[in-house]
């Protein structure tokens, strides 16, 4: 009885290390055929930019959702329609020309690119974008002068990098952090890029895929 229950227990933990490891194994590779070519991506992200202005505090939120779809395997192109809200306030002795605040909304069209550069269950990437965008401000001064808006329109670019984390087969979890030019028109008018025109955006948020891929 004792040899028995002995060769049962050995038994039973040899199935379940063999689990274990299948189990393993599926989880570390799941992840690979979810960035091959044919697959579609709907996905989210929230963002946060800093900035480099001496004179005031700017602070700004971004929400951005996607599509993609990759054109080869770990090559991700797409679309997405970025919403950002900005703050800039000055300190009054900074303030040259009496503002005391500007807040802005915008909304925008992307291109965007991405490549994965591993095959594992965590995938780190670089990516790069270029946007057309739509933005309102409103203007408030410190003399208590009536307020003013103006509304225009600039082309944004960026690059950056980040990675992704497959939770389960079809859905990543992702970090993210962007270099920007905020306004690609100015600094081309100027024929220089201003500290104040170029910001970071660390962002987080998560992609579902779509899709088989190829076969």
């Amino acid at each position: 009885m004792v040899a028995q229950e002995l060769t049962f227990q050995k038994n039973r933990s040899m199935k379940t290390l063999v689990l274990i490891i299948t189990t393993t194994l599926l989880l570390t590779n799941t992840g690979w055929s979810q960035t091959q070519k044919g697959i579609l991506t709907v996905g989210a992200n929230v963002a946060s930019g800093i900035w480099r202005i001496e004179t005031a505090t700017r602070t700004s939120v971004h929400l951005t959702p996607s599509v993609g779809y990759f054109l080869r395997d770990n090559l991700l192109v797409g679309f997405s329609l970025p919403l950002e809200n900005t703050t800039l306030t000055f300190s009054k002795s900074a303030s040259l020309t009496g503002i005391a605040n500007i807040e802005g909304n915008t909304v925008g069209l992307s291109l965007f690119t991405r490549r994965y550069l591993s095959s594992t269950r965590f995938k780190p990437f670089i990516h790069a974008e270029v946007s057309y965008n739509v933005n309102s401000s409103r203007y408030t001064y410190l003399q208590g002068l009536p307020e003013r808006s103006e509304s225009g329109q600039f082309f944004r670019t960026g690059i950056g990098g980040g990675g992704a984390y497959f939770i389960t087969d079809r859905f990543s979890l992702e970090a993210t952090a962007t270099l920007a030019i905020a306004n690609l028109n100015v600094a081309i008018r100027n024929q220089k890029l201003d500290p104040s025109n170029r910001y970071v955006a660390i962002g987080i948020g998560g992609n579902w895929y779509v899709g088989n891929g190829k076969k």
